[in-house]
């Protein structure tokens, strides 16, 4: 198996996403969605306020206050409260984000404290049980009408929250061409594509995923950069025909979702749609390993450890449909991502 703790490195459960500090602790994680939930950190984003105010608001408001300071979202200045300086321009940048990745971690800790032996070794009473799992209703977002896409839209802004960050770091370590056509299965809203557009200018691409996804995909993505040279395509990767030739496809955090035969149908798929020689590329997270106390944010991850699995796996699909891996290789230190691509020979 890949080694995804090196020796004299960090934990691997700690990727670079920059909120991570203020989600190590439950009390903060609580804190930070009640603060939310308040209008708290937006209004005093905008400005300063008087902590007396705030305190007034509720019968521990105040103690809720003495939590945020404690967790370093909030500082005191005298009478007054701000965003904390190192908070502050979090915030600004992820707040959405933020939002995504609370609201979820809200799921998967309640999944984990409500029957945690189901997590670990009871994988059918885990789904039946999961309320993680009730959030991704695939059904709902096969079609693309007001239901389907609220139905789909927490799942797919916490894909994103976390793309958001993944990208700058994942993107440098596929092998894509240059040119020609991109092909991205399972895309969500377009987060890495654009990331992989902004890096290769040569390039286009195409998001296959439901139709309720591309069409917050389209929402998300419009007026940005690298927008006109994306696209959308509404289907069920597993039935719908697939755009070919493509100059490489692409699985982001995908092929884990489902089990290993469905997987590897989807590479053979790959593998028709390619071009002559063209990679076909899978990212994804490798098994937890951890070798210090977790993090609370780890919660996040640990529903899905059933299904996370390491890069020989991928390897061994690739070669039953025909495809000739490459070795896998660690995408980045900070992240537990592993990259391997595989070519037809």
């Amino acid at each position: 198996m890949m080694a995804f703790l090196p020796a004299g490195q960090a934990p691997m459960h700690d990727p670079p996403y920059p909120e991570d500090p203020w989600l190590e602790r439950f009390t903060g994680v609580a804190a930070l969605r009640a603060a939310l939930a308040l209008g708290w950190l937006d209004r005093l984003a905008a400005a300063p306020a008087e902590a007396a105010a705030l305190a007034a608001e509720g019968p521990a408001a105040a103690e809720l206050l003495d939590l945020l300071a404690a967790e370093g979202v909030i500082a005191r200045d005298g009478a007054r409260v701000a965003l904390a300086p190192r908070f502050a321009p979090v915030y600004a940048a992820r707040g959405r984000a933020l939002r995504a990745r609370l609201d979820f971690l809200a799921r998967a800790a309640a999944d984990l404290l409500a029957d945690p032996a189901a997590v670990f070794a009871d994988l059918p009473r885990h789904m039946a049980r999961s309320e993680t799992f009730r959030l991704y209703r695939y059904d709902l977002a096969q079609a693309d009408d007001a239901a389907g896409r609220e139905a789909a839209r927490p799942w797919v802004e916490h894909v994103c929250a976390l793309t958001e960050a993944e990208a700058p770091r994942l993107v440098p370590a596929l092998p894509l061409p240059e040119r020609g056509r991109l092909l991205e299965i399972g895309g969500n809203a377009g987060e890495m594509a654009l990331a992989i557009l902004a890096a290769r200018p040569g390039l286009s691409a195409a998001v296959l995923d439901l139709p309720a996804v591309c069409a917050l995909g389209r929402e998300r993505c419009a007026g940005r950069p690298g927008a006109e040279r994306l696209r959308f395509l509404a289907g069920d990767a597993r039935r719908d025909a697939w755009p070919a030739p493509a100059d490489a496809v692409l699985f982001k955090s995908v092929l884990h979702d489902w089990p290993p035969e469905e997987a590897e149908a989807l590479l053979a798929r790959a593998r028709a749609a390619a071009a002559p020689g063209a990679p076909v590329i899978v990212t994804e997270r490798g098994p937890i390993e951890t070798a210090a106390p977790a993090p609370f944010h780890l919660a996040a991850e640990l529903v899905f450890a059933p299904f996370f699995r390491p890069p020989e796996a991928y390897a061994a699909m690739m070669a039953r449909v025909g495809l000739v891996p490459g070795p896998p290789r660690r995408a980045h230190p900070s992240l537990p991502f592993f990259v391997i691509a595989g070519r037809a020979p």
